[in-house]
């Protein structure tokens, strides 16, 4: 039988077994070195177009209120406005900034990221009796942040474009794993208790992900 055709990529890398991702809102199979994409995807049809029109929906629902020519930083809507005669600036409610040189963006973006996160981990680092040695703002290709075992807290430049309650689960969640360096029972525990709301559900982590990527594509992210 015959399906129609879905949009995926592949990569074959050293698995095991097969898996589907859906970063990026686009749907990537991994699997195995030699196996056959087509093959995989007429055994497997109904699971992956399930999952396609799923990430569908959430790209749609990630896109909704999203005006051209504007992006939401730090809970603020800016006009963008492309000027290439000076570094990035705010002017009113209005960001400055040159596509063409997307490093001087991206420091600029940092710039006005760190003081909050900053501000996040020192309070619950308060609350949980933890400390972290320094704090790192980077471009993490699929993490929204991490924890190393030297007790350095990496965040994603992406959390910039997140709404506050999200950037406070993600803050709170790196802290707790300087005492919890896994996702056991122990760690889940007290981040429900901490953060005091429904956590976050994985619709809504990858509504977060494609909205920020779109708004760092607006500003000159190739």
């Amino acid at each position: 039988m015959t399906h129609p055709p879905l949009e995926y990529t592949v990569s074959h890398r050293r698995v095991r077994y097969a898996r589907i991702d859906m970063r990026e809102g686009e749907l990537m199979l991994i699997l195995p070195h030699g196996t056959d994409p087509g093959e995989f995807v007429e055994r497997h049809y109904g699971k992956i177009k399930k999952m396609y029109d799923e990430v569908n929906e959430i790209k749609r629902k990630a896109m909704e209120g999203v005006k051209e020519g504007y992006v939401e930083l730090l809970g603020r809507e800016y006009r963008l406005v492309e000027d290439c005669k000076a570094r990035p600036f705010i002017e009113k409610n209005e960001l400055h900034f040159c596509p063409k040189d997307y490093r001087r963006t991206r420091e600029f973006i940092k710039g006005m990221l760190r003081p909050g996160l900053e501000r996040r981990v020192s309070h619950y680092s308060e609350m949980t009796g933890l400390s972290a040695e320094r704090i790192f703002i980077k471009e993490q290709v699929t993490k929204w942040g991490s924890c190393s075992s030297r007790g350095n807290l990496n965040f994603n430049l992406r959390l910039a474009f997140v709404p506050s309650d999200f950037l406070n689960y993600i803050v709170l969640h790196e802290v707790l794993h300087l005492r919890h360096m896994n996702h056991g029972k122990e760690f889940k525990r007290e981040l429900r208790a901490l953060y005091g709301k429904e956590l976050p559900t994985k619709d809504e982590m990858m509504r977060h992900w494609l909205r920020s990527g779109h708004y760092l594509r607006a500003l000159g992210k190739e």
